[in-house]
């Protein structure tokens, strides 16, 4: 089986969505940024976790429930391209095997490191003033990271 891959057209951070433009507008961005972080992490710790799980513990709590918890979050503050990623991982249910976690983990922190870098970069009016920019700049058909 194969897993899924990044997809690099798909924004980081769904900006105008109605989601963050509201954490913005009410100045909590920052903080939810935290908070997201602990549950992502802790999310994280559970996949890790399951690489040594009995097969009752997997059976009850799969890997993809724990990556379906990971895109509610994702999915909640317009993170986009993980929202996605994490989609096609839970999408393979119970094909994912031990072997693919580390894999998935590895691809879900960096793309959440990111995200979350991308996120707390200044406040929002100057957020979508370097996203203009960096779409205007881009070769054509290339998105960024």
């Amino acid at each position: 089986m194969t897993l899924p891959a990044a997809n690099h057209d798909i924004p980081l951070i769904a900006w105008g969505s109605e989601i963050v433009r509201e954490l913005e507008e009410e100045q909590m961005w920052d903080e939810i940024i935290e908070l997201a972080e602990q549950e992502f992490f802790s999310f994280m710790k559970d996949l890790r976790r399951m690489k040594d799980a009995n097969p009752e513990t997997w059976r009850a709590w799969p890997p993809w429930k724990v990556v379906s918890s990971v895109r509610g979050l994702c999915q909640s503050l317009g993170f986009e391209r993980l929202n996605c990623y994490s989609r096609a991982v839970k999408q393979l249910r119970e094909n994912i095997r031990r072997e693919d976690l580390e894999p998935i983990i590895e691809t879900m922190e960096a793309m959440f490191a990111i995200t979350v870098r991308r996120a707390k970069a200044g406040s929002f009016t100057t957020r979508v003033a370097a996203r203009n920019l960096e779409e205007h700049r881009r070769p054509e058909g290339r998105t960024s990271a």
